[in-house]
């Protein structure tokens, strides 16, 4: 008897693992490019600048050159391997804290490009799990009495939307940065998708030299 209920405590944690392991393959596409591409900001690649250029993946990327000036990014990539601090065998945490707090001998941000870079690759979802939940609060604030609402109405509202559920805030309880509400005051009501872009870029900006 006892044989036999360490045999079925066996199957069953092996179905477990083969059960977990199948939802892990349905959920994340492990064969998406993006696995290869981020390997670069692991602390063992990046500190040993492998790939020695971030052009290429620049180039896998293109968007990227909307927001940062890729010419500079490789410049503070090659660069950034001299921080005295960083060490390869830190935590991914712990080696990309020290080259975002680099300062220069002026007190400037050693490495702004390259730590805007880093936030953007780290902020790219692996599961459709997170779109998923995006389309659903879509659903809620786009209704057949809102269909007229701009891109950029939609965006800012799932945005505040999101950030007050992640939050667990009521909207009494939410407070606007004040930058948030200087880039309101400057909206245009009849402002264009194109105009409204052009004004979040700044925004954006401005929040990266504050870092």
């Amino acid at each position: 008897m006892h044989v036999l209920k360490i045999e079925k405590f066996r199957t069953d944690r092996k179905n477990f693992f083969v059960q977990a392991i199948l939802q892990i393959q349905k959920r994340f596409d492990l064969d998406a490019e993006i696995h290869t591409i981020i390997q670069c900001i692991v602390p063992a690649n990046a500190a040993s600048s492998t790939p020695p250029s971030l052009g290429p993946i620049c180039q896998q990327l293109p968007y990227l050159k909307e927001w940062l000036d890729t010419s500079v990014l490789d410049r503070e990539w090659r660069l950034h391997v001299f921080e005295p601090s960083a060490n390869p065998n830190m935590s991914w945490n712990e080696y990309w804290q020290i080259i975002k707090a680099a300062k220069t001998a002026t007190g400037e941000q050693k490495y702004p490009i390259l730590s805007k870079f880093l936030s953007i690759l780290a902020s790219f979802p692996f599961s459709n799990a997170s779109v998923e939940r995006v389309f659903s609060a879509l659903k809620q604030v786009k209704t057949d009495r809102r269909t007229s609402l701009k891109s950029s109405s939609l965006v800012s509202l799932l945005q505040y939307k999101m950030k007050m559920k992640n939050e667990k805030l009521s909207a009494a309880k939410l407070q606007p940065e004040k930058r948030l509400l200087e880039l309101a005051y400057t909206m245009k009501a009849n402002a264009t998708d194109e105009e409204v872009k052009d004004l979040k870029k700044v925004l954006i900006d401005k929040f990266a030299e504050t870092e």
